[in-house]
């Protein structure tokens, strides 16, 4: 799953909200990796209309408050998170996998970075055996590449709402 999904159930002006809460509260398996951690954490520090103001002081550091509300979102929607270890070769030399599987796919999956590293990722877990068959996203980006994805990944790619 991206980044895309979990925002927009936080959003309460995304008028996405809605499937995308129901998406989280009754899809089973939802993997997510350090990119949507990461992505996640960022948006919450910049975002601080995305949440009650006041839920930023419930640690006694903004950072600890926003380790604290990241921690309840993987619970609340229960998210479980897939560690990516390790780097590989690739014809510019040494990298970490993720990186290493988005220069490989680059010619062949035409995205943003961000969205190519969200497929990178996925191909890193499944080569890991995690059983990934679905991406699931609120970005319609994905959807234009949505053959090249299933070709090279096998993994389908669900557009939530």
């Amino acid at each position: 799953m991206d980044t895309s999904v979990i925002v927009a159930a936080l959003d309460l002006t995304d008028p996405r909200r809605s499937s995308a809460l129901k998406f989280l509260q009754t899809s089973k398996d939802k993997a997510i990796s350090e990119l949507v951690i990461a992505e996640l954490i960022n948006i919450l520090a910049r975002s601080r209309d995305l949440l009650k103001p006041r839920i930023y002081e419930i640690g006694r550091t903004e950072a600890l408050s926003l380790l604290t509300i990241l921690l309840y979102l993987i619970r609340r929607f229960d998210l479980r998170y897939y560690e990516v270890k390790g780097s590989m070769r690739t014809p510019l030399g040494r990298f970490s996998i993720p990186i290493g599987y988005a220069i490989e796919l680059v010619p062949k999956i035409r995205l943003k970075t961000l969205d190519l590293l969200h497929i990178s990722y996925v191909k890193a877990l499944k080569d890991k055996g995690i059983p990934i068959r679905t991406l699931a996203t609120m970005d319609k980006d994905f959807k234009k590449v949505e053959k090249q994805i299933t070709d090279n990944l096998e993994v389908e790619v669900y557009i939530v709402g």
